[in-house]
């Protein structure tokens, strides 16, 4: 599913049921409901630390797209919060203020504003905020493992699949590609491990991202198993990274891949109709 222009609030593809109820201010929402676990048991593990991270992230993102909503007379959406909230979770209290502001001012810039705004971009902002601080500061760290973050995510997750609001063909494809690339390389990677960290919480809100994954259904199979093959590939170790610096650069390239995924199922069921009317 992809989210289009938030001037006329789109309907999310689901069932019949929901369509009538999820606009884009409604989705945007659902997200930030799904963050509040997440957030609390951050601000418990963290504490006043976290507080800043918020406050600037919170203030590059509604500078940038409060921006860009007046230039394009649209009105502001609640995915700034979302997308403000997401990052000040992962990235480490060390990391210099006016260096999140510059990565997150990035990230909504480039990776999402100059194609569109939300829905019209096929990056996370996000993902391309992280990239950008990792590739521009070397050395730059993220949030070390919060206790249960894994378990304050998992109902947010399970939400987010029923409500169809994001696929549960990405997520399994993205756990399929990280088991079966760690099981061709012989390594010992166990379900448990899936807990450790921030993998879920990551998983879940970024390479899920629905406006920024593939659309297509056998799409979203392929990839979300070229993300989980490039987790483990990126992986120092192998199997499943600590922390985010593995995971960024494959949702990235994920990311980027995507419509290249869907073209070329598009593209497969055309020539199959073509061939069965022919």
């Amino acid at each position: 599913m992809r989210l289009h222009s938030p001037v006329a609030p789109p309907r999310a593809a689901g069932a019949p049921c929901l369509r009538s109820v999820w606009t884009f201010d409604l989705i945007s929402l659902a997200y930030l409901l799904c963050l509040m676990p997440p957030l609390g048991v951050a601000l418990l593990a963290r504490g006043f630390d976290l507080f800043p991270a918020i406050a600037v992230s919170l203030v590059s993102v509604l500078v940038w797209q409060g921006m860009f909503a007046y230039v394009r007379k649209r009105p502001l959406g609640w995915d700034a919060i979302a997308t403000a909230l997401v990052f000040a979770l992962i990235i480490d209290g060390s990391i210099p203020l006016w260096q999140a502001a510059l990565g997150l001012s990035f990230g909504v810039v480039v990776g999402e504003q100059i194609f569109g705004g939300r829905g019209f971009s096929f990056l996370n902002p996000v993902v391309v905020a992280l990239a950008f601080l990792t590739f521009s500061f070397p050395g730059t760290s993220f949030s070390t493992a919060v206790p249960w973050l894994a378990y304050a995510t998992l109902p947010g997750a399970v939400f987010l699949v029923l409500a169809r609001l994001i696929s549960w063909r990405m997520l399994a494809g993205v756990l399929v590609g990280l088991f079966a690339i760690n099981f061709l390389a012989g390594g010992a990677l166990a379900l448990t491990d899936l807990w450790r960290g921030s993998f879920l919480f990551i998983i879940i809100f970024l390479a899920c991202d629905p406006a920024s994954s593939a659309s297509t259904n056998p799409g979203r199979l392929a990839n979300g198993f070229l993300t989980g093959a490039l987790i483990w590939v990126f992986t120092p170790t192998g199997g499943l990274p600590s922390d985010p610096s593995a995971l960024i650069p494959a949702i990235l390239l994920g990311s980027i891949f995507a419509p290249l995924i869907d073209t070329c199922v598009v593209m497969f069921n055309t020539y199959k109709r073509r061939r069965r009317h022919g």
